[in-house]
């Protein structure tokens, strides 16, 4: 329940490709939601330009939320 409260408070959502939609659904409308999903053999983006990007957004004062998705367990 502490996530859902964070992802309904964030100005930026920084999210791969496995979350599901009817998580971001549950996001602000106006929240900023950027994709950096990876497969196996291509990326978005890389780790360390994914890391920059929440330093920056954080720097401008925005709340960031980083969303992966996946089965905790595995």
């Amino acid at each position: 329940m502490k996530g859902l409260t964070c992802l309904k408070k964030a100005d930026v959502i920084i999210y791969d490709r496995l979350v599901d939609d009817s998580i971001l659904r549950e996001a602000r409308r106006d929240a900023e939601k950027i994709y950096v999903g990876k497969a196996s053999s291509h990326h978005t983006l890389e780790q360390e330009t994914i890391n920059q990007l929440l330093v920056q957004k954080a720097r401008e004062g925005k709340i960031v939320v980083r969303l992966k998705g996946g089965d905790p367990l595995s």
